[in-house]
C-alpha cells in the first residue's frame, strides 16, 4: 500500500490532468459554438443579399415586414438544418469508421 503522501500527489495529479482536459474541451466546444454561429450569419447573409430584388418587389406589393422575416429565416433554417443534416451523418459514418482503430 502506497505512503499517504504519494497517495495524495498521485490523486491530485490525475485530478489536475482531469480539470485541465475538461476546461481545453470546454474552450473548444465554445469556440466551434462561435464559428459555427460566424458560419450561419455568413450563409443567412449571403442568402439575403441574393434576394434583395425579390424582397423589393414583395415590399412594393405590400407584404408585411412579418412575411418578409418568416421568408428569410425560414430560408436561413432551411439551409442550417440541411448542414445539420450532413454534419450529422458524416460524424457518425466517421465515428464508426475511426472508432475502432482508437478503442483499445
Amino acid at each position: 500500500m502506497w505512503p499517504p503522501a504519494k497517495m495524495r500527489s498521485f490523486y491530485l495529479g490525475t485530478r489536475s490532468r482531469t480539470v485541465a482536459a475538461v476546461t481545453m474541451l470546454g474552450v473548444l466546444g465554445s469556440l466551434a459554438l462561435v464559428l459555427a454561429g460566424i458560419g450561419l450569419y455568413g450563409v443567412v447573409s449571403y442568402t439575403v443579399s441574393q434576394s434583395t430584388l425579390e424582397i423589393g418587389l414583395r415590399m412594393a406589393l405590400g407584404a408585411r415586414a412579418s412575411d418578409l422575416l418568416r421568408l428569410v429565416l425560414s430560408e436561413g433554417l432551411l439551409l442550417a438544418a440541411g448542414g445539420l443534416v450532413v454534419g450529422m451523418a458524416t460524424a457518425l459514418s466517421l465515428t464508426r469508421f475511426w472508432g475502432p482503430i482508437f478503442t483499445p
